[in-house]
């Protein structure tokens, strides 16, 4: 199954000079406060501890860089337990003998984890003698508190990325939104003046053309302006989650003809492919958005005569619904892209349909809502399936 995630600010990227020279007073000041010749932050990645941080204090034979492979260091028993480590000395206990600390000489340690604000490890902070140390109960209060400080900081990294990318996206939105929210209202303003100005010029079959192409250029902007109204209340952390039964093929029946005008300029045929009833437990207003958007992207990118199929499997946790069709599919570096809000791939239709690259994102944060997941898998040439889980009803 590929899943698309949402940013990742879990990077040691992010940790800024300023940061980092902050940590290093706080490294200093515990090797000196505590009377030892190292006091260390160390970063983990993949199966190695890194020196992330390193006190400026004499006889440290740390420094910033250094790496080791994590099996048998005090730090690999601190991120695998989540706890404070107390070690007073690793020369009386077998478990530390293959320790590449005690060849620097280190051989007593106390140590405690760092995390990340979603609970992944970020590595230790940690204090190393190179004789025997019980440490005592206030040197443990003091590294649990300098532990609390990092802990905040990366809180706030992480606060700050998440804005920027925030604030990326509506910039995004917004200069795709400028442009694609123009079209479908020249469409409108345009047919109108000329109904208006010369209605005597047509008769009945161009004036009900025109009619019909004013009221699918109004259809497709009222769409476009729902979802922006539901993604900035999104945003906002505003949105109401009322979730309830809602019948699978009731919802599939709405949605076809909601979007039959849309189906019927192609010729596309939409079917419902689970006969059976199957009920949903989900927010209907929501629900009613991630078909939209999804069967009208079926469709978007489906070629005339083209075929849609919705289909719905009941699992013992959740729900799995498919929408797929067999269009032009889509290219693989693409597909990690399309849950994001992103103006290189809103991709005109294979009619020349236009679209924010809205529509996606918000399927993705309101089945997210629901505590689902939504992925891809598409062929190019062949076809695309868009499948989302909704949890069941408890």
């Amino acid at each position: 199954m590929k899943n698309t995630t949402s940013m990742n600010t879990n990077s040691f990227d992010y940790i800024t000079e300023e940061i980092i020279v902050k940590w290093q007073e706080m490294a200093d000041l515990l090797a000196e406060l505590l009377s030892v010749p190292s006091a260390l932050i160390m970063k983990t990645e993949n199966e190695f501890m890194e020196v992330f941080v390193s006190s400026n204090s004499k006889n440290n034979p740390y420094n910033v860089g250094d790496k080791e492979k994590w099996y048998g260091l005090y730090c690999e028993t601190v991120i695998k337990t989540q706890k404070e480590l107390l070690v007073p000395n690793a020369l009386a206990d077998e478990k530390w003998k293959n320790n590449p600390d005690i060849k620097l000489g280190m051989i007593s340690y106390l140590g405690v984890p760092i995390n990340f604000p979603d609970n992944k490890p970020f590595g230790t902070i940690c204090v190393l003698d190179n004789q025997e140390n019980y440490f005592s109960s206030n040197h443990e209060r003091l590294i649990q508190q300098f532990k609390r400080v990092i802990e905040l900081d990366l809180v706030l990294i992480q606060s700050n990325k998440v804005l920027e990318k925030l604030n990326a996206d509506k910039s995004i939105f917004l200069s795709i939104l400028a442009h694609d929210i123009k079209s479908p209202l020249t469409s409108i303003l345009g047919l109108s003046d000329l109904l208006a100005k010369d209605t005597h010029k047509y008769d009945n079959e161009t004036i009900e053309t025109f009619a019909k192409n004013i009221f699918d250029a109004a259809s497709s902007t009222n769409n476009l302006l729902d979802d922006l109204l539901l993604w900035a209340t999104s945003q906002y952390g505003k949105l109401s989650f009322k979730p309830q039964k809602i019948e699978f093929n009731t919802i599939c029946a709405q949605t076809i003809k909601h979007l039959k005008s849309q189906a019927e300029k192609k010729e596309i045929d939409i079917t419902i492919a689970t006969p059976e009833s199957i009920i949903l437990w989900a927010d209907e207003n929501m629900l009613k958005t991630i078909f939209r958007n999804l069967v009208s992207n079926a469709i978007k990118f489906s070629n005339k005569g083209g075929k849609v199929r919705i289909s719905a499997e009941k699992n013992p946790s959740d729900t799995q619904i498919t929408v797929s069709d067999n269009g032009i599919g889509i290219e693989d570096d693409e597909q990690a892209k399309l849950f994001e809000i992103s103006q290189s791939i809103s991709n005109i239709g294979t009619m020349g349909e236009k679209g924010t690259g809205l529509g996606l994102k918000l399927c993705k944060e309101l089945i997210e809502k629901h505590k689902g997941k939504v992925w891809v898998e598409s062929k190019v040439g062949i076809g695309s399936n868009f499948k989302f889980t909704l949890p069941n009803e408890n």
